[in-house]
């Protein structure tokens, strides 16, 4: 399967661009990353350049010509950095498909494209029709094309477009669920791959919840197993499971109910596996459900790189010592691309350091915890079911409305939501500083060393 992701601000500005009001066409062109896994390819959009309408050689209502030179600097910008170079242009009568007009066009530039940039990239055409739907199709080698299965467009809202427009059929088990968000809501759910990083509080009810609302592919991080302690709240867990690995026992049990969600589980640390950084670069989202800062900071990285809208949560339960309770609270972050927990302050850098160095040196992390030069990171904090089970289904009720919105004031505004249960109240914030890094990176894909960290390294794993 081959998709297109655009951010949702590259998108808005090319239909801005390619339909200027004069019904001729008009023509941009993108610069992607791309990443694959299993039987997904996926390019994202990194930079965009539309090509003003007056230097243009001819505009018509079904045809457009421009110069090469004016792309010259994306043609050399993707060769150095290995991207792939994306042609759009409009089709403004509304023709959802390519013409022989563009066919002539395609099979002129893209070999030429090609032989200036000599790597294996695989490139591509879109047509954009005025109701803003895209068809497209990726260029092998000079001639040979391949549609483009699905589009996506990833912001505050996550746009799902399949090239085929078909609804899957509908299973007699997820009928109360289409009831509520509709038959199209449940078939793109039939078709997503959806990560959740963690098993215990919060990340086994999230499993759950997904697995039962019947997305199609589920992806189930956590290196840790079953204690004693955790039969408390992790769901499926049990006496004679102690010693298991969280991921796997939960597979095992979800998959004995019968249900068509294809599960995969990664029973390692995701801070050291370039293979779970791999499957992770081409879901459609993930859950961060996980109290790890380096693994939260690591999957912010992956959400802008490869264009990955990312929901992080966390609960926190302060008890008196006297069996009171002095607040219970619940944290939602939905993070688009360019958006940074650690500029939201869920965490600073002091926190990454004191993890850091906990993992690579427990030695020196303990001499300098006894001196007080760094914080304690390995402190267990009060769970309680009842608790986590309400911020999980917060969250999922907030990937729901990125695919179909039914809050009334939508999802834009929502950015991060504060759930106080001893209050009885909830603050939404929607006004965030996005991290300037993170925004040059945004759509840049794979990259060496991947998202250029050294510090990752390849871990063998069992799964």
């Amino acid at each position: 399967m081959r998709m297109l992701k655009l951010y949702e601000k590259h998108y808005d500005a090319l239909k801005h661009h390619l339909f200027p009001g004069d019904g001729l066409e008009s023509i941009a062109f993108v610069l992607c990353g791309n990443t694959f896994s299993g039987n997904r390819k996926v390019f994202t959009s990194h930079k965009v350049k539309c090509i003003p309408h007056e230097k243009c050689n001819l505009r018509a209502e079904d045809r457009i010509d421009w110069d090469v030179s004016l792309i010259q600097d994306l043609i050399e910008e993707a060769e150095v950095k290995g991207l792939s170079l994306f042609k759009i242009h409009s089709h403004p009568g509304g023709y959802n498909d390519f013409s022989e007009v563009d066919n002539i066009s395609d099979n002129s530039f893209f070999p030429t494209l090609n032989a200036e940039i000599d790597q294996g990239i695989e490139h591509g055409s879109i047509v954009m029709t005025p109701d803003g739907m895209l068809v497209g199709r990726i260029v092998i080698g000079s001639t040979d094309y391949q549609r483009i299965d699905v589009f996506q467009v990833v912001g505050n809202v996550i746009h799902i477009q399949s090239d085929n427009g078909v609804c899957v059929d509908l299973r007699e088990e997820y009928l109360r669920n289409s009831q509520a968000f509709g038959r199209g809501t449940q078939s793109l759910l039939q078709k997503m791959k959806v990560a959740v990083i963690g098993c215990s509080g919060t990340g086994s009810p999230t499993i759950e919840q997904l697995y039962r609302l019947g997305v199609g592919e589920l992806v189930i991080v956590d290196f840790d197993t079953i204690e004693r302690k955790n039969l408390n709240r992790i769901l499926h867990s049990k006496v004679e499971l102690i010693g298991t690995n969280k991921a796997y026992a939960i597979k095992e049990a979800l998959d004995s109910t019968g249900l068509p969600t294809k599960i995969t589980i990664h029973t390692v640390d995701i801070t050291e596996s370039e293979l779970v950084i791999s499957d992770l670069s081409t879901c459609d989202l993930v859950f961060g459900c996980t109290d790890s800062v380096l693994s939260r900071d690591l999957l912010t990285a992956i959400s802008s790189f490869y264009l990955i809208p990312y929901i992080d949560m966390g609960v926190k339960l302060s008890a008196d010592g006297q069996g009171g309770i002095k607040s219970i609270y619940g944290v939602i972050n939905y993070i688009s691309p360019g958006d940074s927990l650690l500029e939201r302050g869920q965490y600073t850098q002091e926190d990454l350091r004191a993890e850091g160095l906990f993992k690579d040196d427990p030695d020196e992390y303990k001499g300098q915890l006894d001196k007080g030069y760094i914080s304690n990171v390995n402190v267990e904090s009060p769970a309680v079911i009842s608790v986590n089970v309400n911020i999980s289904s917060f969250a999922v009720l907030d990937m729901l409305e990125r695919i179909h919105p039914y809050r009334d004031d939508g999802p834009e505004r929502v950015k991060r939501v504060f759930v106080s249960l001893s209050d009885l109240d909830i603050t939404i914030n929607s006004k965030f500083d996005s991290d300037k890094y993170l925004m040059d990176n945004r759509g840049r894909g794979n990259v060496y060393p991947l998202l250029y960290m050294p510090n990752l390294s390849r871990c063998e794993e069992a799964t």
